[in-house]
């Protein structure tokens, strides 16, 4: 898990510092943790949060979600770099987070060497999922990028063809209608903003060929 990559480098007395001054607040579905104020590291305690970037034409581009027990390492732009693009950070679900303060993260980043080294290790693995993304993007056909979305988990997914179309950078029509065709050939079955599968080798096959 990511917050023992990081955390496991402190002292003891700098993981009493991080526990003193670690605030929790409640997130609740749909609400946006703004960073643009650069708050610190967002820790997930409870619930999932969804990391996305938005086009010059509003549409949203999930890059990954974050579950319990993982550190948000995109939710302190300011202290790690200067991203180039719209970042944003919302509550999949009713979420319990921690913020570890930006000056308690910078100041531990300079005195604790092996703590600094983890946040960069932690930059560097996130960008190689964006990466993936956007190479994803580019390759891959809509259908094939569903199938991904979905054998992330299990066989019911509650999402609105908007909400797909927002993890997966496409637009709610073109999901509409890959959905339907979906549909016909067995492998989802569609009810109202949710969408249940029907066959999960036919989905991996999805996946393979594109």
């Amino acid at each position: 898990m990511l917050e023992e990559k990081l955390l496991s480098v402190l002292t003891k007395i700098e993981r009493d510092i991080f526990k003193e001054r670690t605030l929790r607040r409640e997130v609740l579905p749909k609400e946006d943790i703004d960073i643009s104020s650069c708050p610190g590291l967002v820790v997930v305690r409870e619930g999932r949060l969804r990391v996305y970037l938005t086009t010059e034409s509003g549409r949203e581009i999930t890059l990954f979600n974050i579950p319990p027990g993982e550190i948000c390492i995109m939710s302190s732009p300011c202290i790690l770099w200067d991203s180039p693009f719209n970042i944003f950070i919302e509550a999949s679900t009713q979420s319990i987070v921690e913020i570890i303060p930006k000056d308690l993260v910078e100041t531990t980043k300079h005195k604790n060497s092996l703590f600094s080294a983890a946040l960069l290790s932690l930059v560097g693995e996130k960008m190689g999922l964006i990466l993936k993304i956007v190479d994803d993007l580019l390759v891959k056909r809509v259908d094939a990028r569903i199938a991904d979305l979905l054998m992330e988990s299990g066989d019911i997914h509650n999402m609105s063809h908007e909400d797909i179309a927002n993890h997966i950078g496409s637009s709610r029509e073109v999901v509409s209608r890959t959905l339907k065709h979906m549909q016909a050939d067995g492998v989802v079955d569609l009810r109202r903003k949710t969408v249940l599968i029907m066959d999960r080798e036919q989905l991996q096959e999805l996946i393979l060929s594109s």
